[in-house]
């Protein structure tokens, strides 16, 4: 017997917010598919990575649905008022924590006036949690995310 199937949290965020006619930034964009599927929902959205070739793999994987752009989040590489929402999908928790206040104050900086931040962060619990622990154990930097 199956119950419902479960709610992604891309799901949870167009529940919570409209994304078509917004302006996005999506820290953290990894390979671009979660951006991507926000743009698909008629967001206008730029990922965020560290490092030249993050982009280009992201910017390669999504053939152009979304702009990309490096940088780290403590010190975004926008102007203030840019967008009007901001998300962190599984990303925060690779801030370090002694740079979250300046990921926040940049962040406030970028938003727009009435503009929004969504973070989805793992918990540090759970089988594949204590699986992964054993080679890269994410507990500090988790729990600061939370």
């Amino acid at each position: 017997m199956s119950g419902p199937a479960p709610i992604s949290h891309l799901d949870r965020l167009a529940k919570l917010v409209p994304l078509a006619g917004r302006d996005l930034l999506d820290v953290g964009a990894g390979d671009g598919t979660t951006a991507a599927r926000m743009a698909e929902a008629g967001a206008t959205v730029t990922g965020l990575e560290i490092d030249a070739e993050r982009v280009a793999r992201a910017m390669a994987r999504q053939q152009g649905k979304l702009a990309m752009g490096e940088g780290r989040a403590e010190a975004l590489p926008f102007p203030e008022a840019s967008f009007d929402l901001v998300t962190f999908f599984f990303s925060l928790h690779h801030v370090p924590a002694a740079a979250h206040d300046a990921t926040f104050s940049e962040v406030a900086r970028v938003l727009r006036p009435g503009g929004q931040i969504f973070v989805a962060e793992p918990l540090p619990a759970g089988a594949m949690f204590e699986l992964v622990r054993l080679i890269d154990d994410e507990t500090v930097a988790r729990n600061a995310a939370q």
